[in-house]
């Protein structure tokens, strides 16, 4: 047997604590492989190569089909990049889908003055370059030769109306004035329509820029037939009727759409123009075109009077109401009945009709007044065309220079105000004298009450033609020492005798004059008012307008100190003779007259005062007084001036004076 020593490194047994014996097993081992390596040994080593860490997936658009791992997106360019391509085919000459070349449109000439010849030099300079850099924008466009030559327009057709002021005035005034200058009084005012010129000269008045919605033609009114406008919304080209009988269509533009600038030379706190009245939500009217389509009308945010998207995109004329739209008829003769056509034997006998030689003669009519027609935008361009005469103008203007008058031509200085239309003197009018009392207009039931007023009851007018009588109607005096109030003291017309809410008075109810009894001025020892005959009858032709028309007066432009001046000449004294340039409700300077066309009555307005008639109250004065105020404001520091309470057509003076008048004479 072995000896059990031998195998002492193999084979080891170690008693446990629970009498079990541990075995461990070991193997042989080569001394050499216990060793540590020497350092050649690590140089035969290599690094363990690691896959690299995946990084974020970036989106792109090219797709690896070869799985080569080659694919370069730059090569696949290349390659597209020198693909052959087919020959282009060239265009036909009667081809229309090309570009054409922007040609700039020629613009109004600027005359400017050099002070020395170094600032022209400088001017020139930066014209060429401005020149060069036009230039150099269209040299991409010339790179490929193109078939044919563009079409070029005659620069003599069309002009830039980009930032020009007149564009907001006629064509007949800027004709009149020439060298892209005009004085029409649109420019003043753009919402009265026709101009003061054109309505002095009785022509067309045609705006430069087409406004967008158009009122009622000038020829439809004359010819009485429902215009177009009226039930239309595109308002772009000629009316129906005015295209039917092939005449130019002139018509103005609509107020409530006619957008009002805003001028900062007022001395006012606040904005003196009317605000819009906030009322009930309305919605626009469905067309009778996008009825017929099926579809709904679109229109924009701001109701501006323009028409519905997609009428304005095909052209239509934007119908409002339910039904089509009446269609123009031309006018027909009537046919004269003879013997003939009424007996069938004759007829056969009669060779040429007369309803021929009615369509023979309406066709010769027709191609007489045969016309050019000028069609306008939809909406306002910057170039429009120009007409290519004026001749209602001319005449006109030929006519004033033969007077003597002054024409926007010969006149000096450029877009300060407009020509000052011919001051035809007024035929003289009879004074207004009170007739003698009559027993056959006997007083009513006397009624005492109370009124405001600023003046002495009764009061007294025609003082210099008529008797003065008292309250009973007896004559007081014919003396005629005693002159006008307002003649003497100009003050009175603006302050009065002073304002008395509470005066009782008898009213007798035939239109007498009132009779102070208690809190008047007549308690405190003072005359009666009187009016002579020309201050009379300066208020009864304003009282009795139907309707004013406000226009500007020509060179009212004034300063802030000329508006301070005269307002501080009102508490200081003012002479008789300038009461007329002051406003006939307030005590600013007057800036608008009322120029009736039947017979202007005078009446003379700031520009406040007329804004809020004409927008606020529709040019009626007996509606503004009804809702005007006496308590001063910031806006008119003296609030109504006292000879206002003169105009009330229900409660004023002046009218019980003339229907008391009028009584007596019937």
């Amino acid at each position: 047997m072995d000896d059990p020593a031998a195998h002492d490194d193999s084979l080891q047994c170690e008693p446990s604590d629970e009498g079990f014996v541990d075995v461990e097993l070991s193997t042989p081992r080569d001394p050499s492989e216990d060793s540590t390596p020497i350092v050649d040994d690590l140089q035969n080593y290599t690094k363990r190569e690691l896959r690299p860490p995946r990084r974020g997936l970036q989106p792109t658009t090219w797709l690896d089909n070869d799985d080569t791992g080659n694919y370069d997106p730059a090569e696949e360019r290349m390659k597209r990049r020198f693909r052959p391509r087919p020959q282009q085919r060239t265009r036909a000459p009667g081809d229309q889908t090309r570009e054409r070349i922007p040609i700039e449109k020629p613009k109004l000439d600027v005359s400017v003055t050099f002070t020395s010849e170094e600032a022209k030099k400088s001017f020139n300079e930066i014209i060429s370059q401005i020149q060069e850099l036009d230039v150099a924008d269209q040299e991409g466009y010339k790179l490929r030769t193109r078939a044919q030559d563009e079409e070029i327009s005659s620069p003599t057709t069309e002009i830039d109306l980009t930032a020009k002021p007149f564009a907001r005035g006629c064509w007949g005034c800027a004709a009149l004035a020439g060298d892209g200058q005009s004085q029409c009084s649109l420019l003043v005012d753009e919402r009265y329509w026709p101009c003061l010129t054109c309505e002095e000269d009785d022509c067309d008045c045609e705006l430069i820029a087409p406004p967008v919605r158009k009122r009622q033609c000038e020829l439809c009114k004359r010819r009485k037939v429902p215009c177009s406008y009226t039930y239309t919304r595109n308002h772009g080209a000629t009316c129906s009727q005015c295209e039917s009988v092939s005449q130019p269509c002139i018509a103005g533009p609509v107020t409530q759409f006619t957008k009002q600038r805003i001028r900062l030379d007022r001395d006012w706190e606040k904005d003196p123009l009317p605000t819009k009245k906030k009322g009930k939500f309305r919605a626009n009217e469905e067309c009778w075109e996008c009825s017929q389509a099926g579809t709904s009308c679109s229109y924009g945010s701001d109701d501006d009077g323009t028409p519905c998207e997609a009428c304005k995109q095909n052209g239509n004329p934007c119908t409002i109401g339910k039904g089509p739209p009446p269609q123009p008829t031309k006018s027909k003769k009537r046919k004269r009945v003879t013997e003939q056509e009424s007996d069938p034997a004759n007829a056969e006998t009669d060779t040429p009709t007369t309803e021929s030689q009615d369509s023979k003669a309406e066709e010769k009519k027709e191609e007489t007044v045969k016309g050019d027609r000028r069609d306008s935008a939809a909406e306002l361009p910057t170039t429009l065309r120009m007409p290519n005469t004026c001749n209602p103008h001319a005449i006109a203007a030929a006519r004033k220079r033969e007077q003597g008058i002054e024409t926007p031509s010969t006149s000096s200085g450029v877009n300060s105000t407009y020509p000052r239309p011919p001051q035809h003197p007024r035929p003289p009018q009879p004074p207004i004298s009170a007739p003698p009392r009559v027993p056959q207009h006997p007083r009513g039931r006397p009624i005492f009450r109370k009124i405001a007023t600023s003046f002495c009851h009764p009061i007294h007018f025609n003082c210099d033609k008529s008797p003065e009588r008292d309250g009973n109607g007896n004559t007081t005096s014919t003396n005629p020492s005693k002159p006008c109030s307002f003649c003497t003291a100009p003050l009175t017309a603006f302050h009065g005798l002073g304002h008395k809410p509470n005066v009782e008075i008898i009213d007798y109810q035939n239109n007498e004059p009132y009779t102070e009894t208690r809190n008047g001025h007549k308690a405190l020892g003072r005359e009666s008012t009187r009016l002579c005959a020309q201050c009379t009858t300066d208020r009864l032709n304003i009282l009795f307008c139907d309707h004013h028309r406000m226009r500007p007066i020509p060179g009212t432009d004034y300063t802030d100190e000329e508006l301070d001046d005269a307002m501080d000449d009102i508490f200081e004294g003012i002479e008789p003779k300038d009461i007329k340039a002051y406003c006939n409700l307030c005590g600013h300077l007057a800036q608008y007259r009322c120029r009736n066309k039947r017979e202007p009555c005078g009446l003379a307005l700031c520009e406040g005062c007329a804004v809020t008639l004409v927008e606020n109250h529709g040019s009626d004065l007996q509606h503004m007084l009804s809702h005007s105020m006496h308590e001063p404001t910031a806006s008119a520091p003296l609030g109504l001036r006292a000879d206002a309470e003169l105009l009330d057509e229900e409660r004023g003076a002046l009218a019980r004076f003339f229907k008391f008048y009028m009584s007596l004479r019937n």
